[in-house]
């Protein structure tokens, strides 16, 4: 499938994520760059797979996620971390340790360093979101996750003191003890 992308009207591969029918618009993502928009169809095309297809090309974007994360559920504390997160990592150059690939989706589970300030995860982007209270680390840890013992260990050291100190989603005291 290809796309033709808004902001330079060229076309680009493209995967649908989702179709309104009423509408008659798609949510499509560039998979060669990973940004998203909600496209008309009149700005869809079938491509040659033969030519253009992922067995020929792979993506050359990737679906990647922070590792040991859960992220809050209340819009308003899911804003400031996508927030937090948007500040803390513009113009920056870091480096993503690939923690876990998902084999069933390919997502990649990363974690996120400044080389240039430390070269441990203890010291990473997801370790400083948990600090400031805008992620927690799961309850239900995968297989996976449970194997980094030394890093959950500093990460749920990391959320306890924001709790104390009501930071972020915990400025009105702990909302998992329900």
């Amino acid at each position: 499938m290809s796309a033709r992308f808004s902001e330079d009207n060229e076309w680009y591969r493209a995967r649908i994520r989702r179709n309104d029918r009423e509408n008659k618009t798609s949510e499509v993502v560039y998979i060669d760059y990973g940004n998203s928009e909600t496209i008309p169809w009149s700005r869809l095309r079938t491509l040659d797979p033969t030519r253009f297809g992922v067995q020929k090309l792979r993506a050359q974007a990737l679906d990647a996620v922070f590792s040991f994360l859960q992220f809050p559920t209340a819009p308003e504390y899911l804003r400031e971390a996508v927030n937090i997160i948007s500040d803390s990592t513009a113009d920056r150059q870091l480096v993503a340790n690939v923690d876990y690939i998902d084999p069933r989706e390919g997502t990649l589970h990363v974690t996120l360093f400044d080389p240039k300030q430390s070269d441990s995860l203890k010291d990473s982007v997801n370790a400083d979101i948990i600090s400031e209270g805008f992620a927690m680390v799961p309850k239900k840890l995968k297989a996976w996750e449970r194997g980094a013992g030394d890093v959950l260990a500093d990460l749920q050291a990391r959320e306890t003191e924001a709790k104390e100190r009501r930071l972020g989603q915990w400025e009105y005291g702990d909302l998992t003890e329900d």
